[in-house]
């Protein structure tokens, strides 16, 4: 029954409100059929089997970036009550625990107070909210049920979910699971307080069927008034059954056939619930606009010519080229600072290496500069240690100069130097200053080499980058030139010409620019050679 009508209902992931709720009188099966058995893993209700399909779900798609929420709402005598508060241990009547009461906004939207939410990270922490709320529920034994349900409940999945790449579009849905309570006050003969819960029950499940023919009549005959506000119950329920929901209800007895028929007949308008993150589309629109006044200064011809820029801009310029490349966004912005001739002409250079594919050049080029770096780092550590152990001398230098004076005051029986002792003397005051002087001077350089630690770090991946893209560049090369050779050599072999034709003179092997990669070529043909005359002598 689940992996039919209810498996529709789980494109609340894809950000449309779902509803399954159940419908029957006393004892024919509706909470069993929501929350299932207690005993068998078999005998797991919608509820159970929902909640591991939705974080089945989510796990296939792990770009998005998904929050699940759990509340669980009880309607006890048209009174709502959250069934997850944790005040519900220690309160003998359910009637003592703060009500939850209703509030419409001007769009005619229903928000619940003193109604809690309950992040859920995993399938085990959504069932044990579950069992917590089941536990709570108000349930009372009749002749017809010996665990008769005095409530209506609903367990609501609220779900948020923000699709890869940094999207500003944030997906907003609902999963509502309710067991509504049923019952035949003349079949059980209820008494006192069960004829009160009776009445309530009865009179809610009324004012659904009232809210059902409405919606039926409108789909029909055009009534535009629709009675939600008469129940608690049908109030929360207004996008369930009449809004922007895909809605699913379980008849758990043939009786009812009447009202199941009046149901089937109900048409909803379901569609997507998208919401624009403002942070991000604020950041886009700054982006967007920045862009614009650039592309507006250039229009203009106020672009400067600018200065020649140092070693380290050039570096920083280079970088921010190679993060824009590689940033998979289309309206990805190279934000180059002030706008320059100089600025653009080496951004255009930069842009050229990578297309160009000059990768000896760029590897030579990392190579100098991470040897460089490695040895301001070099440097910069030797600056951090010696501030370190100046440190470590001054500090034991002040405890040997501390004890000294301590030593000096016991042994001593004037008064006037024992009151001189406990002042700081120019000697310590000096050795403090230095060291906060080391201090500082090893915090700056732990830093220097923290970030310098970093720079290394991208360069280092830049470099390997182009080893990779020039190993890739050959190889495909040597794949063009390989077909060429296989022919070559099958037709010398037909016509029998002498195997030192076939040989690839040294001055034909072509070069890259790089020795260390044209000695490593040299020796890839001087071996292919080798293997070639070895064949050649077998045939």
């Amino acid at each position: 029954m689940h992996s039919n009508p209810c498996y529709n209902l789980i494109s609340a992931l894809e950000g449309f409100n779902s509803t399954i709720f159940a419908y029957g009188q006393t004892g024919s099966g509706k909470t069993f059929t929501i929350t299932g058995g207690a005993e068998r893993y078999e005998d797991r209700g919608i509820i159970p089997r929902s909640l591991s399909m939705i974080f089945g779900e989510m796990k296939k798609y792990p770009d998005r970036q998904t929050n699940a929420y759990i509340s669980y709402l009880e309607i006890y005598n048209n009174q709502g009550y959250d069934l997850l508060n944790e005040d519900h241990q220690n309160t003998k009547d359910i009637e003592d625990l703060p009500k939850v009461s209703m509030l419409e906004d001007e769009d005619g939207n229903c928000h619940l107070r003193n109604l809690s939410m309950h992040r859920v990270a995993s399938e085990e922490d959504a069932l044990n909210l579950l069992f917590l709320g089941d536990t709570n529920r108000a349930v009372s034994e009749t002749s017809m049920n010996l665990a008769s349900s005095r409530s209506h409940c609903i367990f609501t999945v609220s779900l948020e979910s923000r699709r890869g790449g940094g999207s500003e579009v944030i997906l907003r849905s609902k999963l509502h699971m309710v067991d509504l309570a049923g019952y035949r006050a003349h079949k059980t003969g209820a008494k006192g307080k069960v004829l009160r819960e009776a009445t309530y029950i009865n009179t809610s499940l009324h004012y659904l069927e009232m809210v059902i023919v409405a919606l039926h009549e409108k789909n029909t005959k055009g009534r535009s008034h629709i009675p939600y506000r008469n129940s608690m119950m049908t109030s929360v329920l207004r996008d369930s059954l009449g809004g922007n929901c895909k809605t699913v209800m379980v008849a758990t007895a043939s009786a009812e056939k009447e009202q199941t028929d009046r149901v089937a007949r109900v048409r909803n308008d379901a569609h997507l619930n998208e919401e624009v993150d403002p942070v991000i589309l604020i950041r886009q629109l700054k982006a967007q606009i920045a862009a614009l006044q650039e592309e507006l200064t250039v229009l203009k011809g106020d672009v400067k010519e600018g200065d020649d820029l140092k070693e380290y801009e050039k570096d920083k310029l280079r970088q921010k080229v190679v993060e824009y490349a590689n940033n998979p966004d289309a309206d990805a912005h190279l934000n180059m600072g002030e706008i320059s001739y100089t600025k653009m002409r080496l951004c255009f250079g930069f842009l050229k290496a990578m297309i160009t594919g000059d990768s000896a050049t760029a590897i030579r080029e990392n190579k100098a500069l991470l040897k460089k770096k490695y040895d301001t780092a070099k440097a910069l550590a030797a600056t951090v240690n010696e501030a370190r152990n100046s440190i470590k001398e001054l500090t034991a230098k002040m405890e040997k100069l501390r004890t000294d004076k301590a030593v000096a005051s016991v042994i001593t029986t004037n008064l006037s130097t024992t009151i001189e002792s406990g002042l700081v003397s120019d000697d310590e005051m000096a050795i403090v200053a230095a060291i906060d002087a080391h201090k500082r001077a090893y915090k700056v350089g732990f830093n220097q080499l923290n970030d310098l630690k970093k720079e290394i770090q991208h360069v280092q991946k830049m470099l390997e980058m182009g080893r990779l893209k020039l190993q890739k560049d050959f190889d495909g090369w040597y794949q063009a030139q390989g077909r060429g050779h296989l022919v070559t050599e099958t037709l010398v072999n037909k016509q029998d010409v002498a195997v030192g034709e076939e040989c690839i003179q040294k001055d034909d092997i072509p070069k890259t620019g790089d020795a260390a990669v044209d000695k490593d070529v040299t020796g890839f043909y001087e071996a292919l050679d080798i293997l070639k005359r070895r064949n050649s002598r077998k045939l």
